[in-house]
C-alpha cells in the first residue's frame, strides 16, 4: 500500500500533536509543516526532521492531504 503524503497547517500546541501522529503513522508520510508564525513552523520542522513549506500554495501542490489545526476561536 502506498503511503499518503500529508502536511499539517498550523503547528501550535495541538497541531504539533497532529504532526507527531502523522510522522509515526504506517499509512501516511509527513511531508512537511506550515504555520503563519515562521519560528513555530521551524521549531516543529527541526523537531520532526521535515521541511517547512513557504506557502499554502506549495503545500497544496505537494501533498495528498492536509490537517488544519486552528485555535478554537479560529474554527468559525
Amino acid at each position: 500500500m502506498k503511503k499518503l503524503k500529508g502536511a499539517v497547517i498550523g503547528v501550535g500546541y495541538l497541531g504539533r500533536f497532529h504532526a507527531q501522529k502523522i510522522k509515526s503513522s504506517a499509512q501516511a508520510e509527513l511531508s512537511g509543516v506550515f504555520d503563519f508564525y515562521a519560528p513555530q513552523a521551524q521549531k516543529i520542522s527541526d523537531e520532526l526532521s521535515v521541511p517547512v513549506y513557504g506557502s499554502l500554495q506549495s503545500v497544496a501542490e505537494s501533498v495528498d492531504f492536509v490537517t488544519i489545526a486552528a485555535s478554537t476561536a479560529a474554527h468559525y
